[in-house]
């Protein structure tokens, strides 16, 4: 008996889709030191630029990320999984039953066919048994007539017998 092979390919399993969602987070970039010139009354009376350092904050930048749920995909994963071993007991269960509707089919057919010719043969003995029975009967009452006759005939022999000693006599 030989058990058909698993279909495990892609196109079996559909088209399973994970649900991914996308986010969007700003990243401070740090500050910068810049050196500017710049004029203050206080320095100079503002004829002469001061230079001056200062922090200045970089542009935030933009990052995308996506996420995905890891127990949704273990749980899609384990119904999909449970969904192919389902259709695989399914088609092993079909198979069996078909094997085995097959081979019962096949057992019952096999002794109907014994049961008849046994059957048949039955009858047969019993037909032969009912004409020897009736040959035996024939042959017995043939047997009878003859005793009969051959009775008959003795007699009448033993009565020439007698009559021809008493002839010769």
């Amino acid at each position: 008996m030989s058990l058909p092979t698993p279909n495990l390919d892609s196109k079996s399993i559909g088209n399973t889709k994970v649900n991914v969602n996308q986010h969007t987070k700003w990243i401070a970039q740090g500050y910068e030191t810049k050196i500017i010139e710049k004029r203050d009354f206080f320095h100079w009376f503002g004829l002469v630029k001061k230079k001056e350092t200062i922090n200045v904050k970089r542009p935030d930048k933009k990052e995308d990320y996506y996420t995905i749920s890891l127990q949704e995909i273990i749980d899609k994963s384990n119904k999909l999984i449970e969904d192919s071993i389902e259709n695989i007991k399914g088609g092993i269960n079909q198979y069996l039953d078909e094997d085995f509707k097959q081979r019962v089919d096949n057992f019952f057919a096999e002794l109907d066919s014994y049961l008849t010719n046994y059957c048949n043969t039955l009858i047969q003995a019993q037909t032969d048994q009912k004409i020897q029975t009736d040959e035996k009967e024939k042959l017995v009452n043939n047997l009878h007539s003859l005793e009969t006759q051959t009775s008959q005939k003795i007699n009448k022999v033993n009565g020439y017998l007698e009559y021809l000693k008493h002839i010769n006599n």
